[in-house]
């Protein structure tokens, strides 16, 4: 539940904690949203960064009672192993496959995939990038913002609906008016 509203990679989810002195962690501040911290340590670019998170994952944050915010946020088994290994190997034993060509089970980086699809449809990318920690805007549109021809005509669609119910004056006229260059063929 936590990858899935969180967007975290496996190796930082492991490692989010409560605790002030953590290279990842929950900054609940009054007055802000809640947000992660990352140290340069804890970070896969190597630099301190406060991050905005998800409502729904600060909404499972903030269910936490205080008293109880201490110490990791997911306590993992200490066992040796992977983490992701275990989730790809849960992914095999609930037969979760999300390739059909290859027969790849899910792993944690499909819950990382699935977030920032879902929030790709929602914000806009330069958003996105922060929410997903990329250090360029290139991974980001190369990954997360390519949306079916369904997705931008409904996007599209929702624009023009806001605009023609757009009452306050400003608004264009419904009537569409072509002129030199614009004018359809």
């Amino acid at each position: 539940m936590g990858s899935w509203w969180s967007g975290l990679r496996i190796s930082e989810a492991v490692r989010l904690s409560w605790d002030t002195s953590a290279s990842v962690r929950v900054v609940v501040r009054e007055g802000f949203h809640p947000a992660l911290y990352f140290s340069p340590e804890g970070h896969k670019g190597r630099r301190g960064e406060l991050v905005p998170i998800a409502p729904e994952f600060a909404e499972l944050l903030l269910a936490v009672p205080e008293d109880e915010r201490v110490g990791l946020v997911f306590p993992l088994s200490s066992g040796r192993g992977d983490p992701g290994g275990v989730v790809a190997k849960i992914g095999r034993a609930a037969r979760i496959v999300t390739n059909e060509k290859t027969r790849k089970p899910a792993t944690a980086q499909d819950y990382r995939r699935s977030f920032g699809t879902r929030w790709a449809k929602r914000v806009m990318p330069v958003v996105l990038q922060r929410l997903m920690r990329h250090k360029a805007i290139q991974t980001t549109l190369a990954y997360y913002v390519e949306q079916d021809v369904e997705d931008v005509g409904e996007a599209v669609w929702e624009a023009f609906r806001k605009e023609k119910g757009n009452t306050s004056g400003n608004s264009r006229s419904e009537t569409p008016v072509f002129s030199g260059r614009n004018r359809p063929r």
